[in-house]
């Protein structure tokens, strides 16, 4: 049932970090997770973010329209949300958000290496404003 939840502790610890500084190359989420993100259906996800909203850091936001929840966990300068695009019940693109009240050049360059070393498995979309970088994840 939880298959997910049981295969991820990384991403826990990843989501149960909150309160650190959100580009520490180690608070980035990994490929692994990714993986395993890419990996759950749509009803999987629905619950795995209500398990998740039961910790301080984290909420499962709403949009309308939309089947699935999108996860959001805050740090002291900001907060990330992970949204996956679900197609036919299955992932088919996972968009991440870094929204950041002081967003620097190091911050970007670090997180856009981080995710490039994704290419081989995961083509990304990398877009940049004053206060956010929004990754878009699809498989290649």
């Amino acid at each position: 049932m939880f298959k997910f939840l049981q295969t991820t502790p990384v991403l826990i610890i990843f989501f149960l970090s909150g309160y650190a500084h959100s580009i520490d190359k180690n608070k980035l989420i990994n490929l692994n997770d990714v993986k395993l993100i890419f990996e759950t259906n749509l009803k999987q996800w629905n619950q795995n973010v209500v398990f998740f909203e039961k910790k301080q850091s984290m909420e499962k936001m709403i949009i309308e329209n939309k089947e699935s929840y999108i996860l959001k966990s805050y740090y002291v300068d900001g907060y990330v949300t992970i949204n996956p695009n679900f197609e036919s019940s299955k992932v088919k693109s996972l968009t991440i958000e870094y929204v950041l009240e002081k967003l620097t050049k190091q911050d970007v360059k670090k997180i856009q290496n981080h995710f490039d070393n994704f290419v081989l498995q995961y083509c990304n979309d990398f877009f940049v404003t004053p206060q956010k970088i929004t990754i878009h994840l699809h498989k290649c």
